[in-house]
């Protein structure tokens, strides 16, 4: 089984894909609950600091866009984990396909 998670594919090897698509779909899984839990620790919060605090109607606006951060900061800590394959190394329109990638997820987060 060693030997099988040793391999190399694409310059990395099959356990550090298997690590990263575990923790994706960990979080991805999770999502609910986890943003969930971080909005109500976000209400209290706020709650301390404003009397006429709507803790439902935050709820109901924060956690999806949460979850959606959440899963996105998570899958580019995960994905960076892995080592960008030298086959995959080519350019388009002058830039290198990592930066391409990389201003992808830059802009998707914002």
């Amino acid at each position: 089984m060693k030997e099988f998670f040793g391999r190399h594919l694409l310059g990395n090897t099959i356990y550090d894909y298997v690590w990263v698509v575990g923790v994706i779909l960990f979080v991805l899984l999770l999502n609910r609950f986890i943003s969930k839990y971080i909005a109500i620790f976000l209400c209290k919060l706020f709650k301390r600091r404003w009397q006429t605090f709507d803790q439902q109607k935050f709820l109901e606006l924060i956690i999806n866009p949460l979850g959606f951060f959440l899963v996105l900061s998570v899958s580019i800590i995960a994905l960076y984990r892995l080592d960008f394959p030298p086959e995959l190394n080519f350019k388009v329109y002058k830039y290198p396909l990592s930066q391409v990638f990389l201003s992808l997820a830059i802009a998707a987060q914002t």
